[in-house]
């Protein structure tokens, strides 16, 4: 569950995503993206960001052996054309 948090706490958040921390598991960098995307400017609901990381678990896999800022890897998940 993504915690709640001021637009304050959110953006010190994101902040902090936009370099790679050192994640114990592929499962801790998801749940970053997953906050990312719920307190981005798109406003995605927890579940339809939970979603997003499924579709797109092998792309977020690969950023993650790539050591991709969590940040930068949410915007490419996140952002859909069309």
């Amino acid at each position: 569950m993504v915690k709640e948090m001021t637009n304050e706490e959110a953006w010190k958040f994101e902040e902090d995503c936009g370099t790679f921390k050192d994640y114990k598991s592929v499962s801790e960098y998801i749940e970053d993206i997953v906050t990312c995307l719920v307190y981005s400017t798109w406003h995605y609901t927890e579940d339809r960001a939970r979603k997003r990381a499924e579709q797109e678990a092998d792309y977020i896999k690969r950023c993650y052996s790539e050591k991709c800022p969590a940040a930068d890897c949410a915007v490419d998940v996140g952002y859909q054309c069309g």
